[in-house]
């Protein structure tokens, strides 16, 4: 029965899996426009509050042997009722994060392969996408670990090498004005872009 478990290790990579998804690759560019060069404050402020966050979760998990997340604190917390909002609020939202995630990657697939702009490819791609991940679920925990150690450095690798890279290339000129002032100014929004980088840090609660 053993074999059938995550390991600590797969059980670590599953939560990084979880946390690097669609946002970190598609919203920090975003997060520029709203806030200029002190997004990258923005990205601190956001992944403190998602380590209080996270520490909670931690603390909570450790007083149950059973699953069921938020909704098994929740319940034992302020009863049946709130648990079953609180269960019901994170299904509906799981579902929301993974079609908003499949849809992120069509889009950024659109970039390498130009064809997949066409709506009728880009549907396609989410629906295979979000059909194989279903596959993998339903054939066991054996082929969900595997495919997961797999995805998870996938996307470790880049993002080592990105920043390996791109380190060296570091102009300080592009960081100031740290505060937009001017005409630019004005569309400075600091919370706009907190919630905005947020949802890049969301995926530890798995």
């Amino acid at each position: 029965m053993q074999k059938n478990k995550f390991g600590f290790w797969s059980i670590v990579l599953l939560g990084i899996n979880a946390i690097i998804g669609s946002g970190i690759f598609l919203l920090p560019n975003k997060a520029y426009a709203l806030a200029g060069s002190f997004s990258l404050v923005v990205i601190l402020f956001d992944a403190l509050l998602a380590m209080s966050l996270a520490l909670c979760f931690a603390e909570a998990s450790g007083r149950f042997q059973r699953n069921g997340g938020p909704y098994i604190y929740a319940r034992a917390a302020f009863g049946n009722f709130v648990g079953f909002e609180v269960g019901f609020m994170k299904a509906a939202i799981s579902i929301i994060a993974w079609a908003a995630m499949a849809n992120g990657f069509a889009t950024a697939l659109t970039a390498v392969v130009p064809a997949m702009k066409d709506p009728f490819y880009k549907d396609l791609v989410i629906i295979a996408l979000m059909g194989s991940l279903g596959l993998i679920n339903i054939l066991g925990v054996q082929l969900s670990k595997v495919i997961n150690n797999i995805v998870t450095v996938g996307k470790l690798l880049p993002l080592v090498l990105f920043i390996a890279i791109g380190i060296f290339y570091m102009n300080g000129a592009n960081f100031t004005p740290l505060l937009p002032s001017g005409e630019t100014a004005a569309d400075f929004s600091f919370g706009a872009a907190a919630l905005l980088i947020f949802y890049a840090f969301t995926g530890f609660e798995a």
